[in-house]
């Protein structure tokens, strides 16, 4: 158990040690320093346990680049750049410095997927398919796939059994979350008539759909790649949020080229406490899940980083992007009103003020805006129904040109709407007036506790109001709503 964290803490100081090498480097334009250039002296101080003979081996070393992009995960190790040049280098010397304190890799572990991937085999035949990160990486197309590794049942089949084979999809970018999600909420069903882990299912149906799940998964982790490239020093994130009835969703991807290709995705099941909340919440909920996912990745995305109490930030040599403000979509008008309408927390329950809080602290913290997106285009909403086809019906750049397009919009910079400020509504007659309008509220004819009505003023008045207007409403987040006479209790909500 203590094999990763003793490999972390090494190849942490051994990262220590060549930044300090990079950055000892003299002034030049040469991308590359030969190694025995180097200031015998400078190297030693930069080396963890210095000696002639490590100094000896750094200088009889391959050259030294100027620019390393080097990430490491546990174990897997990434190299990058500009250009096929600028990767390799990088990876001769960072892997060299690594056999120098007894950190090897193995060669048939070493996956080149720059510029068309492995060459062949010298018999001739295709290179099978790489492993990144878990995936496979098919270096022809430099697609990343999802592995699905479950066998068929046959015979019976027990809780424990069934858990196996809705945990054999192995996705944890999200990058086909549909599928996912379509198993979480199969194993809901499954919990809810098994409840010993070594009880038999019996019902049929959920045998039937536990191998239709299970052939699915495998057929789409086959034909449904992901671009393994996404531009993020050059392109800003677009984050969708969406919540249905069971189940909330987010997606992340870039504004650009790139943007056919999901980046990341997160969703879950609501659990049984929150089933009964109304989906305007739901939608909040979700809403705040995404911006506290981007929270937790900002340290390798182009948003300002923000770390968690005694988390470490990246090293010297990780990827850095510059900040750019993130466009988040949701197709809940209600919420960005909300959003908009500070005042309006306090007549809020304390779930969604506590929410609405700290939405607006992250949107600032991140430098987020968050536009409204009708549902039919919401990137998201696959996700929350568990359907692969409705993300594959949305043209990501159909998206991004409606919502350039939108109204509806939360923007952190902006001041926020008071209850004494109103949104411009237009009555029939043309006259502009306010959300909360010029009307006296204690005025018997004028509201219900829900919203706010052109009222009366005198007996001749009104019957010439009638004739020339309709009563128009709105309610106390702001949004203009239709004529709700008739409607009560949940209906009216």
């Amino acid at each position: 158990t203590t094999a990763p964290n003793m490999l972390e803490a090494c190849s942490y100081d051994v990262i220590e040690e060549i930044v300090g090498i990079k950055n000892s480097l003299r002034p030049g334009n040469e991308e590359v320093v030969d190694a025995r250039r180097l200031d015998p002296v400078r190297v030693s101080d930069c080396l963890v346990r210095p000696s002639p003979l490590a100094v000896k081996y750094i200088r009889a070393g391959p050259p030294v680049p100027r620019e390393i992009q080097f990430e490491k995960f546990v174990d897997d190790l990434y190299f990058g750049g500009n250009t096929d040049r600028e990767a390799r280098t990088g990876r001769d010397f960072v892997s060299y410095v690594f056999r120098g304190h007894g950190l090897c890799t193995d060669p048939l572990k070493d996956l080149e997927t720059a510029h068309g991937g492995r060459k062949e085999k010298s018999d001739g035949t295709a290179n099978a398919p790489g492993h990144l990160l878990g995936y496979e990486v098919i270096t022809e197309v430099d697609e990343l796939h999802c592995v699905c590794s479950g066998t068929p049942p046959d015979g019976k089949v027990d809780k424990r059994r069934a858990c196996g084979i809705l945990s054999s999809l192995y996705d944890p970018m999200g990058l086909l979350l549909e599928v996912d999600m379509q198993g979480r909420f199969l194993w809901r069903d499954i919990c809810k008539v098994a409840k010993d882990w070594s009880e038999v299912l019996k019902d049929k149906e959920l045998l039937e759909r536990l191998r239709r799940w299970l052939f699915d998964a495998q057929r789409q982790c086959a034909g449904m790649g992901t671009q393994r490239f996404v531009d993020l020093h050059n392109e800003s994130l677009v984050v969708s949020t969406d919540a249905s009835s069971d189940a909330w969703g987010v997606d992340v991807r870039t504004s650009g080229d790139t943007s056919n290709s999901r980046l990341m995705a997160k969703g879950a099941l609501f659990p049984a406490g929150q089933v009964t909340w109304s989906i305007p919440r739901k939608e909040l909920v979700a809403l705040h899940h995404g911006l506290k996912y981007l929270q937790s990745v900002s340290s390798y995305l182009p948003i300002p980083t923000v770390l968690r109490p005694l988390q470490a930030p990246l090293h010297g040599l990780a990827p850095q992007y510059k900040s750019r403000r993130v466009l988040l979509l949701c197709d809940s008008e209600i919420t960005i009103y909300r959003l908009r309408r500070q005042s309006n927390d306090r007549k809020l329950p304390a779930p969604e003020r506590r929410r609405l809080e700290e939405i607006r602290a992250l949107c600032k913290e991140l430098d987020v805006v968050i536009r409204h997106i009708p549902s039919e285009l919401n990137l998201a909403d696959g996700i929350t129904r568990a359907n692969v086809e409705l993300r594959r019906s949305i043209r990501v750049s159909e998206v991004l040109k409606v919502s350039a397009t939108s109204t509806v919009v939360y923007d952190h910079r902006e001041s926020p709407i008071d209850d004494t400020e109103s949104e411009d509504v237009r009555c029939d007659d043309g006259e502009f007036k306010g959300s909360c309008c010029d009307v006296d509220h204690e005025d018997k004819d004028s509201i219900s506790p829900k919203g706010c009505a052109v009222g009366s003023q005198t007996e001749g008045e009104e019957e010439k109001l009638e004739r020339s207007r309709h009563v128009m409403v709105v309610n106390e987040d702001g949004i203009n709503l239709p004529d709700l006479e008739g409607f009560a209790g949940e209906e009216y909500e």
